[in-house]
């Protein structure tokens, strides 16, 4: 049994979409922040999806491997 099998790209894509504005925020200052926030949520929720649906995959595809 693999010990990943809880593991959900849904989850850790909603984990980081979450914690990277904050940190923005935190490291740059509101409007700043609120400027590449835009940036990150326009551009970089659409490569969060495509990876963590990747890296899912892959894991599956492992986990159909080693059974």
């Amino acid at each position: 049994m693999c010990i990943l099998h809880s593991y959900t790209p849904a989850r850790s894509t909603l984990l980081i979409a979450s914690i990277v504005p904050a940190l923005i925020a935190a490291l740059l200052g509101d409007r700043i922040a609120q400027s590449l926030t835009d940036v990150v949520w326009r551009r970089g929720v659409i490569a969060l999806v495509l990876v963590s649906s990747t890296f899912g995959l892959a894991l599956k595809v492992w986990n159909l491997a080693a059974a």
